[in-house]
C-alpha cells in the first residue's frame, strides 16, 4: 500500500488541513505503508512528526517544515517507507523510485532503459495513442507527478497485487483514487 501526496500549493495547504488526508497518513504510517511526497508536500509529513530522524528533501525554501528530519542535497530521498523528491524537476528520480519499492529495482530499471527512447518518441511526433507503458514512461518525461505516479500505480502496482490510494490534489481536495 502507498500514499502519495503531489505537492504544489496551494494544494499542500490543503492536504495539511484536510482530516481526511490526516487519517490516511496516520493509518499508513501505523500499519508500515508507503507514504511518498514531492514537491512542497513532504511539510505535511514533516508537520506530523513522520520524517523524525528520516533522510528527506523537499521544494527548496519549505525545509523549516521538515520537522525532525534529516535534509539532505539529493533531489529524491528513500529512507524506510517514506519517500521523499524535491519538485518536478526530479519528477523522472521520483516516480522511478516508486517503481522499485511497488515492482522492483529491475522493473525499475527497464522503464529508465527505455526513458531515453520515449523522449525521442515525443521530440519527433505527437502520437495521441500510447500503450500502457509508453504512457508511463511520457509522464514521467514531461515531468507530470500526477500523470506517472498514477499511471505507475495503475499499470504496475495492480501487476504485483498492490493496492494504492494517490490523494489529488486541484485545490479543493477531496478525491482518492
Amino acid at each position: 500500500e502507498m500514499i502519495i501526496l503531489p505537492g504544489g500549493m496551494p494544494g499542500t495547504k490543503h492536504l495539511d488541513a484536510s482530516r481526511t488526508v490526516d487519517a490516511a497518513l496516520r493509518s499508513a504510517f501505523n500499519t508500515g505503508a508507503y507514504i511518498a511526497a514531492i514537491c512542497a508536500a513532504p511539510m505535511v509529513l514533516g508537520k506530523r512528526g513522520y520524517l523524525q530522524d528520516k533522510r528527506a528533501v523537499c521544494y527548496p525554501g519549505f525545509e523549516e517544515y521538515l520537522e525532525g528530519a534529516v535534509v539532505t542535497d539529493a533531489r529524491v530521498e528513500c529512507d524506510g517507507k517514506i519517500i521523499t523528491s524535491k519538485g518536478m524537476g526530479a519528477a523522472l528520480e521520483f516516480g522511478l523510485a516508486l517503481v522499485e519499492v511497488l515492482c522492483g529495482k529491475e522493473k525499475a530499471e527497464q522503464i529508465m532503459g527505455n526513458c531515453f527512447s520515449v523522449l525521442l518518441i515525443l521530440a519527433l511526433c505527437s502520437v495521441k495513442s500510447f500503450s500502457p507503458n509508453v504512457v508511463v514512461l511520457a509522464g514521467i518525461a514531461v515531468g507530470s507527478v500526477w500523470t506517472a505516479a498514477t499511471t505507475i500505480l495503475q499499470f504496475f502496482a495492480t501487476d504485483v497485487g498492490l493496492s494504492a490510494a494517490v490523494i489529488w490534489n486541484f485545490g479543493d481536495l477531496g478525491r482518492a483514487t
